[in-house]
C-alpha cells in the first residue's frame, strides 16, 4: 500500500501473510475462504484491499477472470496510487485480449512508479502482440534498463529485433 498504513493494519498482517502462504502453497481453495472470511469480519475498505488484492490473485490463478478484475478493481479504488495492482489488473485484461485497457493500464502503472521493470515489460508484450515493433522494443529496453538481469524480457528483446528485420 502507499502512504500512511491505515489503522488496525499491522494487525491484519498475520491473516495476509497466511493467505499469501497459502496462494504460494497451491492452495487456492484455502486461499480464498480466508480471504472471503477476512473481507466478512473487516468492513473498512481501505483495511479490505491488500485482501482484495490477494483474492484478484486468487480469481486470476483459478481462471476466474472476471471474479478477479472485481476484486482488483474494487483494491484500486481505495488504494488508487498502486502501481503493483495497477499491473495486475492490466494483466487480468492482457488475459481477457483487451490489449487497449492493458496498455492503458501498463502506462498508468508506469506513470505511478516510473522504475518499475514488469510495467514495461507487460507494455511491451501489448506492444508486441499489437505488431508495434518498435514500442515493444522500446519497452523491452526499458524493463532491461532497471531490471538487467531480466530473461523474459531480454528473450522478447531479441524477438521484436527478429521482427523488425
Amino acid at each position: 500500500m502507499t502512504g500512511a498504513a491505515p489503522a488496525g493494519a499491522a494487525a491484519d498482517q498475520p491473516a495476509i501473510d497466511a493467505i499469501k502462504a497459502r496462494i504460494a502453497a497451491g492452495d487456492l481453495a484455502t486461499a480464498r475462504r480466508a480471504c472471503e472470511e477476512f473481507l466478512e469480519r473487516i468492513t473498512d475498505a481501505v483495511r479490505q484491499s491488500p485482501v482484495r488484492a490477494w483474492l484478484g490473485v486468487v480469481e486470476q490463478r483459478s481462471g476466474s477472470l472476471a471474479a478477479a478484475l472485481e476484486q482488483y478493481e474494487l483494491a484500486l479504488q481505495s488504494d488508487p496510487n498502486n502501481a503493483r495492482l495497477t499491473v495486475q489488473l492490466g494483466l487480468t485484461h492482457f488475459q481477457l485480449k483487451n490489449m487497449a485497457r492493458a496498455a492503458e493500464l501498463y502506462r498508468a502503472a508506469i506513470a505511478l512508479e516510473p522504475g518499475f521493470p514488469l510495467a514495461h515489460y507487460n507494455l511491451g508484450l501489448v506492444q508486441f502482440e499489437n505488431r508495434d515493433w518498435s514500442g515493444a522494443r522500446l519497452s523491452f529496453e526499458n524493463a532491461l534498463h532497471r531490471q538487467p538481469r531480466f530473461p523474459e524480457a531480454l528473450t522478447n528483446l531479441a524477438n521484436t529485433l527478429v521482427k523488425m528485420d
